[in-house]
């Protein structure tokens, strides 16, 4: 089983990021935890051409 976890903190080492690391640091042993922050993205939505 593997978890991915989104981050979408507006600040980098803030609340949210520290809850983000104590929460993939107490996963299940030997589970791949992935951490991947959306801010590092840039994300809009679709427009038509």
């Amino acid at each position: 089983m593997n978890i991915l976890i989104l981050a979408g903190s507006l600040w980098k080492g803030g609340n949210a990021d520290i809850l983000v690391e104590a929460f993939a640091s107490g996963a299940i042993p030997r589970r791949r935890v992935d951490v991947v922050s959306v801010n590092d993205f840039k994300i809009s939505r679709h427009q038509e051409w």
